[in-house]
């Protein structure tokens, strides 16, 4: 066993090589150690098997190969390892399971590491293929987050995967989560930026236009007596004022 002999009257036998084997005697050949086992010996009577975490694709190997890191092989006997499938992955060699990627993260098909969600992105499953994009209104400003933060009153977030909230400006502004920011209506204003509502315009005083800043005094003869006017009114023929911004007219004297 673990030798042959292949010509006529040969006084001695050859050993098997490696990747080979030979278990009968009187034999004129030895036989291939199949894909899945090798011999790294001589004159062998078997082929030894891979152990789960490597494999032998050919035929007559004297080893057999870890499996690359990024892949994984759980049985013995093996010709191939198997690819981490995608939201799975395996830093090391040589091994028989691949690791899940955390929530956060998610990973493609034979990949030795999850990758981080960007900024702008989440992910609140484990063993994902892909990071998904945080909606309008609201945002993520790390990496590997597994939720976006809704956009405070005064800001906004016009487009998906937004890594960051914009500031309403003047004139304008917003309530919690959303995609843009909103004029201030007629008769109100406001001339800070980042407000979650508009001031009233006070009497006397008036805002003809959406998004104004300021409102504006009515001029001499016209008052508001209310606030949050978006025009002033003219007083009756028979009173009169004769200054800005007045909330009531005034009795002509004669």
């Amino acid at each position: 066993p673990g030798k042959f002999q292949d010509a006529e009257r040969a006084t001695v036998c050859h050993d098997c090589d490696a990747g080979w084997h030979q278990p009968l005697s009187s034999a004129t050949a030895c036989l291939v150690c199949e894909a899945g086992t090798f011999q790294s010996a001589i004159a062998e009577t078997t082929c030894d098997i891979c152990t789960p975490g490597s494999f032998s694709q050919s035929r007559n190997a004297t080893g057999c190969l870890n499996c690359n890191a990024g892949s994984h092989q759980p049985l013995s006997s093996a010709t191939a390892c198997l690819a981490c499938e995608a939201g799975s992955f395996q830093t090391a060699v040589a091994q028989i399971v691949c690791d899940t990627c955390n929530p956060g993260s998610f990973s493609l098909p034979g990949d030795a590491a999850c990758t981080n969600c960007k900024a702008g992105e989440f992910q609140f499953l484990p063993s994902q293929s892909s990071c998904l994009d945080c909606e309008l209104g609201t945002f993520s400003p790390l990496q590997a987050l597994t939720t976006c933060t809704s956009c405070e009153p005064g800001t906004f977030a016009p487009v998906t995967a937004s890594p960051n909230c914009s500031v309403c400006l003047a004139g304008e502004y917003s309530v919690a989560r959303e995609s843009s920011c909103t004029l201030c209506s007629t008769g109100k204003f406001t001339d800070r930026t980042g407000t979650s509502a508009c001031d009233k315009c006070e009497a006397g005083s008036y805002a003809r236009f959406q998004g104004q800043e300021k409102c504006h005094w009515c001029p001499p003869g016209f008052f508001t007596e209310k606030t949050g006017k978006a025009v002033c009114l003219p007083c009756p023929h028979d009173r009169v004022i004769s200054l800005f911004g007045m909330s009531q007219c005034i009795d002509c004297p004669y």
